[in-house]
């Protein structure tokens, strides 16, 4: 446990600080600085995130939803999901999962902000606040 610990303190020791100052967390689960690149209304992004899971068991994601995508897109380790699965205590990065946000309804310049809904399992909903631009944090 010690050495978990001391892992998990110099993992966020060097998170850019952008990083470290924009992070939820829902059920000790961490969503560490979800961001996305600037793009034009019709394209497809993906968010870029890093998720901690610091419980005992594993964490799952069902599905996510954006108001600002025609639909979303689950991927792990590259390929299409229906469940996200985050071993305890772990952490999973872009791009070994991915959420992609197709068909943009508006265009995203760097500041912007919108919400994604993540469900994660029986009746859990959490929203987070995804930035546009990776050094852009949320107003």
């Amino acid at each position: 446990m010690q050495r978990l610990v001391i892992a998990l303190v110099m993992m966020i020791g060097f998170l850019p600080v952008a990083a470290q100052s924009h992070t939820m967390e829902f059920d000790n689960i961490q969503f560490i600085h979800p961001w996305v690149e600037p793009a034009e209304a019709g394209e497809s992004v993906v968010i870029n995130i890093s998720i901690m899971n610091n419980n005992k068991g594993r964490a799952r994601i069902n599905r996510i939803e954006a108001s600002i995508a025609q639909k979303t897109v689950m991927r792990q380790d590259g390929k299409k999901t229906d469940r996200i699965v985050i071993a305890p205590y772990d952490v999973v990065n872009s791009p070994s999962i991915e959420f992609e946000l197709v068909n943009l309804k508006k265009k995203l310049e760097d500041g912007d902000t919108f919400l994604v809904t993540i469900h994660a399992g029986q009746f859990k909903e959490y929203d987070f606040q995804v930035v546009v631009g990776e050094d852009s944090e949320p107003q």
